[in-house]
């Protein structure tokens, strides 16, 4: 028979036993949940915080450094945006024009595109000792040496001649009559344009970098050469991007493809006669998949900024977008 003050031993012994284990789980937990707060976001900014801090007592300086550069090269900020300026303002008009289609304004169409022009020539004019002009025919310029800001300066410049010159283009296309030029087609021109004029933009500063890199290297050729490599390789992957773009684009301007089907007088007066979007009367009707009827001009003017029916937003165009409302794309090339 057992003793029990021997049996209250052993109960008090496990419960010892058991307290120690739920101790031993509970500092586990702790320590898991410690593990859980370091990985939690706050931990993560806890330790960018001494970054920040660096930040915000460095931005004082920061901004006089700025200054400093911006005062240094105020001739040719100002200029670069002063082109920006123009370039956005002749984009801006251009895209609107194109909007209104046979309400379109061809006299100011083409004043647009003399003033483009005009600024380029009056801008190589300028600094014609320098002849800018060359790297548009991917050659460098007369600057030796040819130190970074020289050719952040020239790069830009020919990013905005190139881009002038596209808006001109664009122009001229908006300026021709409809019987040379069919409003239906007219996207398609655009977008070629556009396109050609993104991968003229990838081509024309890779001379202006190559040469910077294989003369301006520190330690001699053999690490210029190899930046150089480097730097082909990475155009050559953004001109591989870029050519399959244009080469859809010239092929959707050759084949012409319609925006719709021919519609029927039955059909138009199942459509009451008016088309949604212009609310007049139908003028070259086309019918889309959906079976909705509309002006040619007018689908095709919505068509070229969106991919859906403007009443049951179904996808009818699978086409790309890119520049076929006569916009041009306003990021700078510097590299």
């Amino acid at each position: 028979m057992a003793n029990p003050l021997q049996a209250q031993g052993r109960r008090d012994t496990n419960g010892d036993v058991s307290l120690e284990m739920s101790g031993s789980g509970q500092g586990s937990f702790d320590a898991g949940e410690t593990r859980g707060e370091a990985a939690s976001p706050g931990a993560a900014l806890a330790e960018v915080r001494p970054l920040l801090v660096w930040l915000h007592r460095a931005l004082p300086f920061l901004i006089l450094l700025l200054l400093k550069l911006g005062f240094q090269h105020r001739t040719g900020l100002a200029i670069l945006i002063g082109l920006f300026v123009t370039f956005s303002y002749g984009n801006h008009l251009v895209k609107s024009q194109v909007a209104q289609g046979e309400k379109r304004s061809s006299i100011r169409a083409l004043l647009m595109a003399l003033y483009l022009v005009g600024n380029v020539l009056f801008l190589y004019h300028c600094f014609h000792s320098q002849n800018l002009h060359l790297s548009l025919l991917f050659l460098p310029p007369h600057l030796e040496p040819l130190h970074l800001w020289d050719l952040l300066w020239v790069v830009g410049i020919t990013d905005f001649a190139i881009k002038f010159g596209t808006v001109f283009l664009k122009a001229l296309l908006l300026a021709l009559p409809q019987a040379l030029l069919p409003f239906r087609h007219r996207g398609s021109c655009y977008e070629v344009v556009e396109e050609g004029s993104l991968l003229y933009r990838v081509l024309a500063p890779v001379r202006l970098w190559v040469t910077f890199l294989v003369h301006s290297s520190l330690d001699g050729f053999l690490l210029g050469f190899a930046l150089s490599i480097l730097y082909l390789l990475l155009k050559c992957m953004a001109v591989y991007r870029r050519l399959p773009c244009l080469g859809r684009a010239c092929f959707k301007l050759w084949h012409c493809q319609p925006m719709g089907l021919p519609a029927s007088k039955q059909q138009c007066a199942q459509a009451g006669q008016l088309c949604p979007i212009c609310q007049g009367n139908f003028c070259r009707p086309a019918l889309l998949l959906c079976q909705h009827v509309f002006c040619e001009e007018c689908i095709g003017l919505w068509l070229d900024r969106e991919r859906c029916c403007p009443l049951c937003r179904l996808i009818v165009w699978e086409g790309g977008r890119r520049g076929r409302d006569g916009g041009t794309s306003t990021h700078l090339q510097l590299y």
